[in-house]
């Protein structure tokens, strides 16, 4: 539906031959083949151009059947606690969080997965911008996913700036 080519559960060799190492304490890890059971913890490999086209869904610039589902997975459903100093109030959706600030959303989500790579996106519907961070590194080396989280909290704000203007 979205034209996401490019994001499957298992990579073709061609598929293979443009992954990112994924590295750890600035040692790179080997390609891992998860079982069954760890397969929704890690992986779904995606490339740039196929989660740009995700977000942009997600932000309603591409129109599919996919609409009303995705806006019902953006409504909050329970309040979360995570222990930041900021103003901000982190609510749930369905699979989202969603930091509210004085009237403003920004819906994110980030992770880290085996083989050594985490990741953070973020878009705020009312702005139509959106942002993803790609990282071929586990967050020891480099905290992306927890961007969300005000850490580190001079990039977090120039994020949370750019998604807000």
């Amino acid at each position: 539906m979205l034209g996401m080519n490019s994001t499957t559960l298992n990579l073709s060799d061609e598929q293979k031959s443009r992954l990112a190492t994924g590295h750890t304490l600035g040692r790179e890890l080997p390609l891992i083949n998860l079982s069954n059971p760890e397969i929704p913890a890690g992986s779904l490999y995606s490339s740039a151009s196929d989660m740009l086209k995700f977000i942009s869904a997600n932000i309603g610039l591409i129109k599919t059947k996919l609409d009303s589902a995705m806006q019902e997975s953006h409504l909050i459903r329970v309040a979360q606690y995570v222990g930041n100093n900021t103003n901000n109030e982190i609510y749930t959706g369905l699979g989202w969080h969603i930091t509210t600030n004085l009237g403003n959303e920004i819906i994110w989500k980030n992770g880290e997965t085996f083989g050594g790579y985490n990741a953070y996106m973020a878009f705020n519907p009312s702005t139509e911008r959106g942002i993803i961070i790609l990282c071929s590194t586990t967050t020891s080396d480099a905290d992306i996913a927890n961007f969300g989280f005000n850490q580190p909290p001079k990039l977090s704000s120039l994020l949370w700036n750019l998604l807000s203007k």
